[in-house]
């Protein structure tokens, strides 16, 4: 999907997973969906684990609801909605259910602040404006890890149960110049970084 794209939706409060299922059989649909899942998790947790609604699109032109009906069984704790463009009530279903999903998360939010003892910390405040030391090693083909005890101390420190913790992340090790290293050592678009557990897609 793309380090930026997925930078993009850790501000959102709730994921909506549009198919169309006419692109799909039964088998195709499952590998597709948990293949993308699979890679929300892997660039974060957080993400990974935000609500998520299920959105089958074009039910207008369906001809086989089989695979539809087969994924909402293996799916049992997943919100699913079918829609069509011709049908105004099925989109307005839609409407009501994101709305309701992003208030029940506001609220969760609202009543979770953060904990007195957990602060997010940018680079100026962690590292007194200083950029810190730190070394880019290749594991394997493709796959890369930042090592350097500040940056790892900074990435802990920072709060990333929260979409800010996780901006101000990626800011960080943008502006000490992690982004600058990955391009002079020549590594290419798509491949892993990983910083202490972390691991995020380069896009020069």
């Amino acid at each position: 999907m793309g380090f930026e794209f997925l930078r993009h939706i850790m501000r959102t409060r709730v994921l909506v997973h549009c198919i169309d299922p006419l692109d799909y059989e039964h088998e195709d649909l499952e590998k597709s969906f948990t293949e993308i899942n699979d890679e929300l998790r892997q660039f974060s947790t957080v993400l990974a684990d935000k609500p998520q609604i299920v959105v089958f699109t074009k039910m207008d032109l369906v001809k086989d609801r089989a695979p539809i009906d087969a994924f909402i069984a293996a799916h049992p704790s997943t919100t699913v909605c079918c829609v069509s463009v011709h049908d105004v009530d099925s989109l307005k279903r839609l409407a009501k259910m994101i709305s309701e999903f992003v208030c029940r998360e506001k609220e969760r939010a609202d009543s979770h602040p953060l904990d007195t003892e957990e602060k997010v910390y940018g680079v100026k405040e962690q590292d007194r404006g200083r950029i810190p030391s730190f070394q880019i090693v290749a594991l394997e083909p493709n796959r890369y890890e930042i090592l350097g005890d500040r940056v790892v101390l900074t990435k802990r420190l920072i709060n990333l149960s929260t979409d800010e913790g996780m901006d101000r992340l990626l800011q960080y090790l943008d502006r000490i110049g992690i982004n600058s290293r990955l391009e002079e050592m020549g590594v290419e678009e798509g491949a892993i970084i990983l910083l202490d557990g972390f691991e995020f897609e380069y896009l020069p």
